[in-house]
């Protein structure tokens, strides 16, 4: 112990010292009075013994007595917070805060940093409970595949390339199969045609090769995948040339071969940004955007092959909406569908009254800061309300707002997910056991791929979100 700026700050010091070593020799119950200043520049060896009647301290570097420590303010230290045996101190920026123990922490990490990669991501969580994700790799025009080998994404199998011939791999779509391998719909922008591929193994290291689902006309933009009631996959997807919503039904886990493609709807430039879901009926439903008249439009298909339908609805057309739809089966059974608002700029939900979405709520908006509501995907939490995943791109993050309730009329404040660099944009959403949400999304400012996950235990939905 060095006391050297206490000495020098005492005109008299008087030490009482119980053993004290000094030079070789040594003294008992001495008492040492020293005037003026004192420096003391080796060390002082109190051999276990106290300095007592220290004075009040006045600078930053002055010693103190036990007694003034205990008798100093509380209210910056953690015990007096008074936080609850459930809860945790946790510091928000600028003051302690209690917090539940469900606190949702963030990670994000990149999973493909190999040329400019990461565009149209579409994520799955497979059979082995692990996430898969599908992209487009920009630099070489191909589709690409990476298999997490756990949770976190902390490991991964190597990227695998599935079709390299021509520009092929925008607009990608996955789903795991009734085998329990992931199957990827896709764009072939050399041929403009609509492509699928189906793994043998859950890695997709292996896979059955490429197969053309749709070859005539320009089409096969803004695909969404999904595996019907029959365990075979169903196809919702863009026809170009026409400017019609599409759909094609496979025969088989492989789609070889396929029912003819149907068109949906005609009705002016229709089927952009397509999502489909398989409906408590057992039946598609798919969301889309009208461009004719800027609305969001929704179709239910009154069969397995979607050979019949129950017509298109117009769910919105406030403004222009409906850019970016992601759609699922809420926990009463009826759509719910998220998309962007161009006109306001904004986050936007609709959830439906029965099955086939007519009638339906009121739109709500879910967030309105800025610009935001782009590359939005939805997904159903483990306590039966909607929680949407979606980009901010004047700030270049990546949010997530969770409903209160199924229809979405109630919701938690979004929150930010990842806000490092600029990100967020082609996000994909999945939910591993309806409570840990697993996100895929672009680096754009670095062109790599990056995943997202809640990195806490216990249940990731409607809890305080923090990240890392």
């Amino acid at each position: 112990m060095n006391l050297k700026n206490q000495f020098t700050k005492t005109p008299f010091l008087v030490l009482f010292i119980v053993l004290i070593s000094i030079g070789v020799g040594t003294a008992s119950a001495l008492t040492i009075t020293l005037g003026g200043t004192v420096d003391i520049t080796q060390i002082l060896n109190m051999m276990g013994n106290r300095i007592t009647n220290v004075g009040t301290p006045t600078q930053s570097s002055d010693a103190a007595t036990k007694g003034y420590v205990d008798q100093s303010p509380t209210t910056d230290t953690l015990a007096s917070l008074g936080c609850s045996s459930d809860q945790i101190a946790r510091w928000d920026g600028v003051n302690w805060v209690c917090s539940d123990v469900s606190v949702i922490s963030f990670h994000s990490i990149t999973l493909d940093i190999a040329d400019s990669v990461g565009q149209y991501s579409s994520i799955a969580v497979g059979t082995d409970g692990f996430p898969v994700i599908s992209y487009y790799d920009f630099t070489n025009d191909d589709l690409e595949l990476v298999h997490c080998t756990n949770l976190s994404c902390s490991t991964t199998d190597p990227p695998v390339t599935l079709d390299s011939t021509g520009t092929v791999g925008r607009y990608t779509s996955i789903a795991i199969g009734s085998d329990g391998f992931p199957v990827i719909s896709y764009y072939d922008a050399t041929n403009a045609n609509l492509k699928l591929l189906h793994c043998t193994n859950v890695s997709c290291s292996t896979n059955s090769g490429p197969v053309t689902l749709a070859l005539i006309d320009s089409v096969g933009e803004y695909t969404s995948i999904a595996i019907g009631t029959d365990g075979f996959p169903v196809i919702s997807y863009y026809d170009s040339t026409n400017g019609d919503l599409k759909l094609v039904h496979c025969q088989n886990v492989v789609c070889g071969p396929n029912d003819p493609p149907v068109t949906l709807d005609s009705t002016g430039t229709v089927g952009l940004f397509t999502s489909i879901a398989i409906g408590s009926d057992g039946f598609p439903v798919i969301s889309y955007y009208d461009s004719t008249n800027g609305n969001l439009k929704l179709l239910h298909c009154t069969n397995i092959s979607c050979s019949t339908n129950s017509g298109p609805i117009t769910l919105d057309l406030t403004g222009d909406v409906g850019h970016f739809t992601s759609i699922a089966i809420g926990s009463d059974g009826f759509p719910v569908i998220s998309y962007f608002d161009v006109t306001n700029t904004a986050l936007k939900l609709v959830h439906c009254q029965n099955v086939v979405c007519g009638p339906n709520d009121p739109p709500v908006t879910l967030d309105s800061t800025g610009t935001v509501g782009l590359y939005s995907s939805i997904a159903i939490g483990s306590d039966g309300f909607p929680v949407v995943i979606y980009n901010d791109p004047v700030n270049a993050d990546l949010k997530m707002v969770h409903c209160t309730n199924i229809s979405c009329s109630t919701n938690d404040p979004p929150v930010k997910v990842d806000s490092q660099g600029s990100v967020g944009a082609h996000a994909s959403l999945d939910l591993i056991l309806n409570k840990f949400p697993v996100i895929s999304h672009l680096d754009q400012a670095n062109g790599n791929l990056k995943f997202s996950v809640c990195s806490v235990q216990g249940d990731c939905i409607g809890s305080e979100v923090i990240f890392e």
